[in-house]
């Protein structure tokens, strides 16, 4: 999704939930899965704030701070979905 549309605008962060994960095991992990944004370390309060149940979890949240969808688990449509509800119309 980066790829795709970051430069339509879109920003995507990973948030890490595991409070006893280091800096080096995430980066490897991303590593691995070959993602290229910005992963948060010690996301426990993010996910909290944002009732986040369950990994993967996505929120699209618009250029006013507004959660427009939300994807638990891994639905490529639905995620593309998602990325181009949170773009500026084109």
């Amino acid at each position: 999704m980066a790829d795709k549309y970051g430069k339509k605008g879109l920003i995507v962060l990973a948030v890490n939930t595991r409070p006893n994960e280091t800096a080096d095991q995430i980066k490897g992990f991303a590593r691995g899965l070959g993602l290229k944004h910005v992963l948060l370390q010690n996301g426990a309060a993010v996910a909290s704030k944002y009732h986040v149940r369950g990994t993967p979890t996505t929120l699209f949240i618009d250029s006013q701070g507004s959660i427009v969808a939300r994807e638990e688990g891994f639905d490529a449509a639905k995620l593309e979905a998602g990325a181009r509800a949170v773009l500026p119309a084109q």
